[in-house]
Protein backbone atom coordinates (compact mmCIF):
# COMPACT_ATOMS: atom_id res chain seq x y z
CA UNK A 1 0.00 0.00 0.00
CA UNK A 2 1.20 3.46 -0.86
CA UNK A 3 -0.39 6.50 0.76
CA UNK A 4 0.11 10.25 0.41
CA UNK A 5 1.92 11.55 3.49
CA UNK A 6 -0.45 14.46 4.12
CA UNK A 7 -3.68 12.54 3.50
CA UNK A 8 -6.10 11.74 6.29
CA UNK A 9 -8.44 8.83 6.78
CA UNK A 10 -11.50 8.76 4.59
CA UNK A 11 -14.08 6.03 4.39
CA UNK A 12 -14.79 4.34 1.10
CA UNK A 13 -12.60 4.48 -1.97
CA UNK A 14 -10.09 7.33 -2.07
CA UNK A 15 -7.46 8.59 -4.50
CA UNK A 16 -5.00 9.17 -1.63
CA UNK A 17 -3.77 5.58 -1.50
CA UNK A 18 -3.10 2.74 -3.91
CA UNK A 19 -2.40 -0.97 -3.58
CA UNK A 20 0.23 -2.49 -5.88
CA UNK A 21 1.15 -6.17 -6.10
CA UNK A 22 4.81 -6.89 -6.73
CA UNK A 23 4.52 -9.75 -9.20
CA UNK A 24 7.44 -11.97 -10.23
CA UNK A 25 7.78 -14.15 -13.32
CA UNK A 26 9.53 -17.50 -13.80
CA UNK A 27 10.19 -20.01 -16.55
CA UNK A 28 9.16 -23.46 -15.28
CA UNK A 29 8.77 -26.98 -16.65
CA UNK A 30 5.44 -28.79 -16.95
CA UNK A 31 5.54 -31.87 -14.68
CA UNK A 32 2.03 -33.21 -15.33
CA UNK A 33 -1.37 -32.34 -16.75
CA UNK A 34 -4.54 -32.72 -14.69
CA UNK A 35 -6.77 -35.28 -16.45
CA UNK A 36 -10.11 -33.49 -15.94
CA UNK A 37 -9.23 -29.82 -15.37
CA UNK A 38 -7.42 -27.14 -17.35
CA UNK A 39 -4.44 -27.12 -15.02
CA UNK A 40 -0.83 -28.24 -15.03
CA UNK A 41 1.68 -29.02 -12.31
CA UNK A 42 4.96 -27.11 -12.69
CA UNK A 43 8.45 -27.76 -11.38
CA UNK A 44 11.90 -26.18 -11.26
CA UNK A 45 15.31 -27.84 -11.18
CA UNK A 46 17.63 -27.42 -8.17
CA UNK A 47 21.45 -27.21 -8.27
CA UNK A 48 21.71 -31.01 -7.97
CA UNK A 49 19.53 -31.54 -11.05
CA UNK A 50 16.52 -32.74 -9.04
CA UNK A 51 13.03 -31.60 -10.03
CA UNK A 52 11.21 -29.67 -7.28
CA UNK A 53 7.39 -29.49 -7.63
CA UNK A 54 5.93 -25.99 -7.25
CA UNK A 55 2.20 -26.62 -7.37
CA UNK A 56 -0.54 -26.29 -9.96
CA UNK A 57 -1.37 -23.50 -12.39
CA UNK A 58 -4.69 -23.06 -14.21
CA UNK A 59 -4.38 -22.76 -17.99
CA UNK A 60 -6.88 -20.16 -19.29
CA UNK A 61 -9.30 -21.16 -22.06
CA UNK A 62 -7.56 -18.91 -24.60
CA UNK A 63 -4.29 -20.91 -24.29
CA UNK A 64 -3.66 -24.48 -25.46
CA UNK A 65 -2.62 -26.92 -22.72
CA UNK A 66 1.16 -27.41 -23.02
CA UNK A 67 2.65 -30.92 -23.20
CA UNK A 68 4.56 -32.52 -20.30
CA UNK A 69 8.21 -31.32 -20.18
CA UNK A 70 7.36 -28.08 -22.03
CA UNK A 71 8.70 -24.80 -20.63
CA UNK A 72 6.09 -22.25 -19.57
CA UNK A 73 6.06 -18.71 -18.19
CA UNK A 74 4.23 -18.25 -14.87
CA UNK A 75 3.67 -15.05 -12.88
CA UNK A 76 3.36 -15.32 -9.08
CA UNK A 77 3.61 -13.26 -5.88
CA UNK A 78 6.18 -15.38 -4.01
CA UNK A 79 7.03 -18.98 -3.10
CA UNK A 80 6.51 -20.72 0.25
CA UNK A 81 6.14 -24.42 -0.49
CA UNK A 82 4.48 -23.76 -3.82
CA UNK A 83 3.76 -20.71 -5.98
CA UNK A 84 1.33 -18.22 -4.44
CA UNK A 85 -1.32 -16.83 -6.84
CA UNK A 86 0.21 -18.33 -10.00
CA UNK A 87 -0.95 -17.03 -13.40
CA UNK A 88 -0.16 -18.92 -16.62
CA UNK A 89 1.36 -16.67 -19.31
CA UNK A 90 2.08 -19.14 -22.10
CA UNK A 91 4.59 -21.62 -23.42
CA UNK A 92 8.27 -20.64 -23.83
CA UNK A 93 9.97 -21.96 -26.95
CA UNK A 94 12.92 -19.56 -26.71
CA UNK A 95 14.35 -21.02 -23.45
CA UNK A 96 16.17 -24.20 -22.47
CA UNK A 97 15.80 -26.38 -19.37
CA UNK A 98 18.72 -24.43 -17.85
CA UNK A 99 16.33 -21.50 -17.38
CA UNK A 100 14.12 -23.58 -15.04
CA UNK A 101 16.29 -23.34 -11.94
CA UNK A 102 15.22 -22.60 -8.37
CA UNK A 103 17.54 -19.59 -8.12
CA UNK A 104 15.17 -17.48 -10.24
CA UNK A 105 12.35 -17.73 -7.67
CA UNK A 106 11.44 -15.06 -5.13
CA UNK A 107 10.59 -16.49 -1.72
CA UNK A 108 8.25 -15.04 0.91
CA UNK A 109 9.76 -12.03 2.70
CA UNK A 110 12.40 -13.09 5.19
CA UNK A 111 12.83 -16.57 3.75
CA UNK A 112 15.55 -18.02 1.58
CA UNK A 113 15.45 -21.39 -0.18
CA UNK A 114 16.49 -23.34 2.95
CA UNK A 115 14.11 -21.51 5.26
CA UNK A 116 11.22 -21.96 2.80
CA UNK A 117 11.79 -25.71 2.86
CA UNK A 118 11.66 -25.66 6.66
CA UNK A 119 8.63 -23.35 6.56
CA UNK A 120 6.70 -26.05 4.70
CA UNK A 121 7.03 -28.25 7.79
CA UNK A 122 5.53 -25.48 9.93
CA UNK A 123 2.60 -25.10 7.55
CA UNK A 124 1.89 -28.84 7.70
CA UNK A 125 1.84 -28.83 11.52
Amino acid sequence: MFKLIDSGYGEGKTDDQIKIKFIESATLQVASIHPTKRSITVQAIDDMGIAVPLGSVTVPANYPIPPVAALVEVEYLYVVKSLVQPIYRGERTDQTIAACNLRQLKYRAGLGEDEATNDAELLAA
